[in-house]
């Protein structure tokens, strides 16, 4: 009944199996010889060694040697990479250059390698100062320092990138500005100028960088009040902290500040500073100013930053705000004006008196004082006479504090008078005269002064 083609056919369905049954057999020897390989021994995986991420130089002073050499100390910052066991250490190169400038306009100026000086190879030492070397005797002139990280494998290598910087190398020791001066601009707020030292134009020179500190305060560390950009520049304006309010209610206080310069590689000199002792003070604003008053080639004055005074001055709280004004009502004057002829009177009250110091300038802002206006506060008045000039004059005032916390106490304060451009000091179309004015540190040590000074 069975066909005889049947045995054939079961014969080759076996065999089908049996093939299937090998391949899936191999297959899963390959797959569980990758998936449970065993580990019979460390494995190692090798990790890259990078370089530092900045590289600096600085001259010791002790190195130099007339006219222009010292030593060169190259330092940079710790490779990210150096807690690698294939970490050995750095490896410097030191190459004079010279800058190519870039005449199109991207101005992208670049450095131009002349020739290799040193190297050196600077080993990773516990314990020891591994990220510097010093490369002895080198004259003045560009140079372009190369650091590479430095690997220890069965074959010496280094890093494959570098860090690298290109500066300008002047051993010269600087000096540090001299005759150096303050003016006040606001409460909390003090310009200082300076004459510039002999080095001042050394290729070495950056800039200068200006300090303060509170005298009242026993050990006061310094306190940086800014640095400028560039060697040519010999005034900065220092913003001051305000008074604690608790010591005796006054916003100002004295400060002793100075300037140092700085060398391109961050080197400070401290054998010949000056400083000096000053404090903020308030300018009093001009409310309802002399709008009589136009810009012109000779002043370029403001509209409105002049007080007009045709009768007399007065310092007083208005909305609790002190300013300068004209008490016209001559009921509480302080200063008295009195044209007489092309000049102009001013009469101190019994409370006032001037300084027989008068200066000329501009503004009040181009002035600058070593020490505050001591001299001469006996004179009762002052007569302003035509002048062939075009500039201002500043009188100087000491007054009694009438409405302060501490009342009847001596204040002093400066008066800018404009010079009109007929030569004279009286306003041409309205009459009086036109000012500014401020207080300004006091001229004793005394607390019981308005402003302090030390």
């Amino acid at each position: 009944m069975f066909s005889s083609k049947t045995p054939s056919r079961i014969l080759s369905c076996k065999s089908l199996v049996a093939r299937s049954y090998f391949v899936l057999s191999v297959v899963s020897f390959l797959f569980s010889g990758c998936i449970s390989d065993p580990i019979t021994g460390p494995e190692v995986r090798a990790r890259l060694v990078l370089p530092p991420q900045r590289v600096m130089f600085s001259s010791p002073v002790s190195s130099f040697v007339a006219p222009a050499t010292g030593d060169m100390v190259i330092r940079w910052t710790r490779s990210p990479a150096d807690t690698q066991l294939n970490f050995k250490g750095y490896y410097v190169q030191l190459w004079t250059s010279e800058w190519v400038i870039d005449a199109s306009p991207v101005h992208q100026d670049s450095q131009k390698l002349i020739q290799l000086i040193d190297t050196a190879h600077v080993l990773k030492v516990t314990g020891r100062l591994d990220t510097s070397v010093t490369f002895r005797s080198l004259p003045m002139g560009t140079y372009t320092a190369f650091v590479w990280g430095e690997k220890a494998t069965d074959t010496l290598g280094y890093s494959l990138d570098y860090a690298k910087w290109s500066f300008y190398f002047d051993p010269r020791p600087l000096q540090n500005p001299t005759n150096l001066q303050a003016t006040s601009i606001s409460t909390n707020t003090v310009a200082l100028k300076w004459d510039y030292p002999a080095s001042h134009l050394d290729s070495g020179s950056r800039g200068y960088v200006i300090y303060y500190r509170n005298p009242d305060i026993r050990n006061d560390s310094a306190h940086f009040g800014g640095s400028t950009r560039g060697n040519d520049t010999n005034s900065w304006t220092v913003n001051l902290p305000p008074l604690p309010s608790q010591i005796l209610g006054a916003v100002e206080h004295e400060y002793q500040m100075w300037v140092k310069s700085i060398r391109n590689d961050s080197t400070f000199f401290y054998s010949d500073s000056n400083t000096v002792v000053w404090a903020g003070a308030e300018r009093l604003p001009t409310q309802g100013g002399d709008s009589s008053i136009h810009p012109d080639s000779t002043h370029s004055i403001p509209v409105g930053s002049f007080r007009l005074i045709r009768h007399s001055i007065i310092f007083e709280n208005v909305n609790s705000q002190w300013e300068v004004a004209d008490d016209s009502g001559h009921t509480d004057q302080q200063i008295t004006i009195t044209p007489s002829g092309q000049s102009v009177i001013l009469t101190a009250a019994t409370d006032v008196s001037f300084s027989s110091q008068i200066d000329q300038a501009r503004s009040l802002d181009t002035l600058f004082y070593s020490t505050p206006i001591t001299s001469g506060f006996n004179q009762s008045s002052l007569t302003l006479d035509p002048a062939p000039d075009d500039l201002g004059r500043v009188i100087y005032v000491q007054l009694t504090d009438r409405n302060r916390v501490r009342g009847n106490k001596p204040e002093w304060a400066r008066i800018f008078i404009l010079h009109q451009s007929d030569g004279t000091f009286i306003n041409p179309t309205m009459g009086g005269i036109d000012i500014q004015a401020s207080y300004q540190p006091g001229v004793t040590p005394s607390i019981d002064a308005h402003l302090p000074y030390y």
